[in-house]
């Protein structure tokens, strides 16, 4: 019996320890439907995984297994949830800059924060 609890206790530490660590960075799939600027970085339009490290504030754009982009971005309440994933951007010197990302089903949206954007060429 006393085997069996220690067994059991360590598990549920396992278990615990594995569920804080993936909660501390999210990926979702999402679909850019123009090009943008991610931290004065051209990300193309196309397919990306976006992956957010809550504990970092780290936010980086994927295509494949490689990053295209990284910036810093901080989770923001929005209170109801998402319907679909939410790309929010601005204009600026000619380019689309990336303020915001929300994937579906959240209530939390990634604002990008405390970066210089410059726009490049778009070619």
């Amino acid at each position: 019996m006393k085997r069996f609890l220690s067994l059991f206790v360590f598990a549920l530490f396992v278990s615990a320890s594995m569920s804080m660590a993936l909660a501390a960075e999210k990926t979702k799939k999402v679909i850019f439907t123009r090009d943008i600027l991610v931290n004065g970085t051209l990300v193309k339009k196309g397919d990306y995984k976006v992956s957010f490290n809550d504990e970092t504030g780290d936010m980086t754009i994927l295509s494949g297994k490689s990053a295209v982009a990284k910036t810093k971005a901080t989770s923001v309440s929005r209170g109801e949830k998402a319907t679909a994933n939410e790309v929010t951007f601005s204009e600026q010197n000619n380019g689309n800059v990336l303020r915001s990302i929300r994937f579906a089903g959240e209530s939390n949206a990634f604002s990008v924060t405390g970066e210089t954007q410059t726009a490049a060429p778009q070619q």
